[in-house]
């Protein structure tokens, strides 16, 4: 143990710090004076150099600051952010009030990046009761407005460079974060992730398909098909096939990406070229066709699952899964005009949650159906749309099942 006396002022409490932050009056803040002014600091601070956090002793600290001291003994450490995380924990373990959105937070987050949180002193039924506490089921999704589209823009007031979180009611403590901004700019990716390292990806970027539904407007009106095969939202950058840039500022390890079947191979170049590994494609099967204007009407869609090299897919579905999935179209409404023009069913985004390990990242969030998938399995994602009006329509969507989300400011961020 080495023993430092160093500034007070070189010292930063941790943000993320669980325990219950006492006020003067408090009794238990107004014992630990006492004891601290009879006595003194018997016990050094845990501070870390990596990072110039307080690792423990955040209540005497206070005190320290508050009668005017401008020097302390501290133990020093050297750790990652992980580790000191986990430490603080495990020393505010044995006595204190804890601050449990908090706790349950910090928990969250390190089991989330492949922590063993167990060395924090919490075994596995206490970690199961706490991070169930105060989580609360979904609530029903009442699908995307996209044809309220630009009405919800102007409501919401969303501009590109904004930053929304919307705190989770399935995972206490934590909050989704949504940004308007560019998937394959760095530095929109780095606010967005805010320090956060999601391990999972699950998308349906743009197909590059030049997807345009104006054309079953006239073919219904022609009478060639029905209303209800009709989808009316449009998709920004649907002429752009390779996304690696994107793939490239990911930092974790899993992929699921949907795509066009006539782009695999092109969508497999860009997965490969930023570092992953094809493990396998996926199709979806779907049950009834979709009208378009090729000889064969396409009922399927492709999507790679991709591993990056070296690194664990951390699996935790079952072994009885096979590449088919019948999951049946989206149905929303009785035209189904509102959806979002290659919305997926919740089912496709919430498959690959509940087979893997950690936060989601979906880059090209579109009309919001992974955040959603994500909250209803319990999981928190971190979501990028580059188009204002559709930002407004998952926030909107959001509400609507009971969330809510606000601006996050520069200095929040």
């Amino acid at each position: 143990m080495r023993i430092e006396r160093i500034p007070i002022e070189r010292i930063k409490a941790a943000p993320y710090n669980p325990r219950k932050d006492l006020q003067p009056g408090d009794p238990e803040y107004e014992r630990l004076k006492r004891s601290i002014d009879r006595w003194d600091l018997v016990e050094p601070l845990v501070w870390n150099r990596r990072t110039g956090n307080l690792v423990a002793g955040h209540q005497r600290l206070k005190i320290l600051r508050a009668r005017g001291d401008t020097e302390v003994d501290v133990s020093v450490v050297d750790l990652d952010p992980q580790d000191e995380a986990a430490l603080n924990v495990a020393l505010n373990k044995i006595g204190g009030e804890w601050d449990m959105p908090k706790l349950a937070d910090l928990l969250s987050e390190l089991d989330a990046q492949g922590f063993d949180v167990t060395l924090t002193g919490f075994d596995a039924k206490e970690l199961e009761k706490l991070l169930a506490l105060e989580a609360h089921e979904a609530g029903a999704d009442p699908g995307a407005q996209v044809d309220r589209a630009e009405e919800l823009r102007e409501k919401w007031g969303t501009e590109r460079g904004q930053v929304w979180a919307i705190p989770s009611k399935t995972v206490p403590g934590r909050s989704h974060r949504l940004m308007c901004g560019d998937a394959t700019c760095a530095e929109d990716v780095r606010r967005l992730l805010n320090g956060a390292e999601p391990r999972l990806m699950v998308t349906d970027p743009p197909y590059g398909v030049e997807y345009d539904p104006t054309w079953r407007d006239d073919a219904a009106a022609k009478g060639l098909i029905t209303p209800a095969n009709r989808r009316r939202g449009q998709v920004k950058n649907d002429g752009r096939v390779d996304w690696a840039e994107a793939w490239a500022l990911f930092p974790g390890a899993v992929v699921y990406c949907w795509h066009a079947g006539r782009h695999a191979s092109t969508v497999q170049a860009s997965l490969e070229s930023a570092g992953f590994e094809i493990r396998a494609q996926i199709i979806w099967a779907k049950d009834r066709m979709a009208i378009s204007r090729g000889h064969y009407h396409w009922q399927h869609e492709p999507c790679w699952y991709a591993v990056r090299r070296g690194q664990s897919a951390e699996w935790i579905g079952d072994r009885s899964q096979t590449t088919l999935w019948k999951i049946g179209v989206l149905d929303v409404g009785d035209t189904d005009t509102k959806a979002h023009g290659t919305q997926k069913p919740l089912e496709c985004m919430a498959r690959p949650i509940r087979n893997h390990k950690g936060d989601v990242y979906d880059p090209f969030l579109g009309s919001g159906t992974t955040m959603v998938a994500a909250e209803r399995e319990r999981r928190i994602c971190y979501g990028m749309e580059i188009d204002p009006a559709y930002v407004a329509v998952i926030l909107e969507r959001l509400t609507g099942m009971g969330l809510s989300p606000h601006r996050v400011t520069r200095d929040e961020a």
